[in-house]
């Protein structure tokens, strides 16, 4: 049976569709930077979807993992180590000796390809409706133990990084990384648990970025037990390293898990009344002011006809041109005399040297100049953005 969209837990090779992610934003200066940006083939791992699918959808959006022909690589500042990953079969080999492989279904076509862990190596994409149907018999995808095989060595690598990034905070005379190194190397919480395994059912429902209306956590099991994540903070805030949930955003769950997940973050009264269950927004159906920053990934599903085992690029040139991408819709923000439809999401993995946190406010404007000194229009409703710490404002319509 062939779905008009690729499911949840399978492998795609996706490349950036450079014009069509920038397009939108109808901006002649970001167009023409974004031209300049050549753009690789990676083997993604659509661990989860994050808007309830339709055919006359342009795009589909996910949380992906990237796929690696070898270990990842090292980040010591912020803990994360090359072992952090798993090997897909054929490959067995992992340097803890102890790791076993997870096993797709039907075998993996190369023998030395790792998912690799971290949030610095995950992204949230907008996989392009072409019109292509995606056939079972293309289909490579983990099964729901494979899956969840896969998601603890996650979760165990994260609580490593987590307990290494502790133990820095903790020591007053250790230098805090700089958030241009490191922004992107949270620990999301939420993007732990895995996905439900893909069905043959196009019709039914699917598990948000970086950072995914399932709100997901941690089960209280030993293989999911919640740990600290690391967040982003100003330079000089020792509290980097914390517990608790946040960033949360929509994605949905095959077997129907992430209404669970999202109710148990709500009281049982919000959880039973129908305002609760709306305010989950389960089928990630509602307005995304982000989602004109995320990339537009074409995809195919046949990996050995797109790649030769030789030939599999290097998942970092992608990720390099994915802050790429995003950079160039970035720029639009300070530029004098433009009007963007954009707001940053600091959740998502985004431009690593320029952002620390951002905060929103909206106002509605009675005069053609706002509080900041910013001229803005009559009549109409705005969000000014702050980013930190460069504390300038940004409009956004």
């Amino acid at each position: 049976m062939s779905t008009f969209f690729p499911l949840p837990g399978t492998y795609v090779v996706a490349q950036i569709d450079v014009d069509a992610t920038l397009s939108a934003l109808h901006d002649p200066v970001a167009n023409a930077e974004g031209r300049k940006i050549r753009t690789t083939q990676c083997i993604l791992y659509l661990r989860s979807i994050r808007r309830l699918p339709f055919p006359d959808h342009t795009t589909f959006k996910y949380m992906a993992y990237v796929v690696g022909p070898g270990l990842r690589p090292a980040v010591p500042e912020w803990c994360l180590t090359s072992d952090m990953c798993t090997p897909i079969y054929p490959n067995t080999s992992h340097p803890s000796g102890t790791r076993e492989a997870v096993r797709p279904e039907p075998s993996f076509p190369f023998s030395n390809c790792y998912h690799w862990h971290g949030r610095d190596v995950q992204v949230e994409v907008r996989v392009m409706n072409d019109g292509q149907s995606y056939a079972k018999d293309e289909r490579i995808s983990l099964s729901a133990e494979e899956h969840y095989h896969m998601d603890d060595h996650r979760i165990e690598d994260m609580r490593r990084c987590a307990s290494g990034l502790e133990a820095k905070a903790s020591d007053a005379s250790a230098p805090l990384p700089s958030p241009a190194s490191g922004a992107a190397a949270d620990f999301d919480e939420s993007a732990a648990i895995s996905p439900a395994p893909p069905t043959s059912h196009a019709g039914a429902d699917d598990n948000a970025p970086a950072q995914t209306a399932s709100v997901e956590h941690l089960d209280d099991g030993p293989a999911h037990a919640s740990c600290e994540h690391v967040h982003e903070g100003r330079p000089d805030d020792r509290s980097y390293v914390s517990s608790g949930e946040e960033w949360s955003q929509s994605s949905l769950s095959y077997r129907g898990d992430g209404l669970d997940d999202a109710a148990s973050y709500l009281s049982e009264d919000a959880a039973s009344s129908l305002d609760g269950l709306y305010a989950t927004d389960v089928f990630g159906l509602d307005f995304d002011p982000h989602e004109a920053m995320i990339p537009i990934v074409r995809v195919w599903p046949n990996l050995a006809a797109q790649l030769k085992e030789e030939d599999i690029p290097d998942p970092v040139d992608f990720l390099n041109q994915y802050e790429e991408v995003t950079r160039c819709g970035l720029a639009l923000l300070p530029r004098e005399g433009v009007w963007c439809m954009l707001m940053v999401d600091v959740s998502s993995r985004l431009v690593r040297d320029q952002l620390v946190r951002a905060s929103v406010r909206k106002a509605t404007p009675t005069t053609t100049e706002s509080a900041d000194g910013l001229v803005q229009p009559k009549g109409k409703s705005y969000y000014w953005h702050t980013f930190v710490p460069e504390d300038s404002y940004c409009l956004l319509a």
